[in-house]
């Protein structure tokens, strides 16, 4: 089976925001899947009875290195990487209490 997909018309800034937001999805699908696993984890060693949210600054700091890890991949003159930082602050500041 073969896929084509035809993009026409896009401007700079259409392609740009969309590696932009392919950019934060991924950061945001690694800070899931740490916290995912950290509830498995919780729940196969018996440390929780149920799904419990880790502490918030461990959720903080998950969140931080998620997008660090993005970041790392992006050479160093990315003009991804700016957005990207502003995005992380503003995600490590979402995460809330429970």
């Amino acid at each position: 089976m073969q896929i084509k997909i035809e993009i026409k018309n896009l401007s700079l800034e259409d392609m740009a925001l969309g590696v932009l937001t392919s950019l934060r999805a991924t950061a945001r699908a690694n800070y899931s899947a740490a916290i995912i696993s950290i509830a498995i984890q919780q729940q196969v060693t018996g440390a929780a009875e149920k799904y419990e949210l880790p502490p918030i600054e461990t959720r903080r700091k998950i969140m931080k290195d998620s997008y660090a890890e993005v970041l790392d991949l992006l050479p160093d003159n990315s003009p991804f990487r700016e957005p990207l930082k502003q995005y992380c602050e503003a995600e490590v500041q979402n995460v809330r209490d429970r």
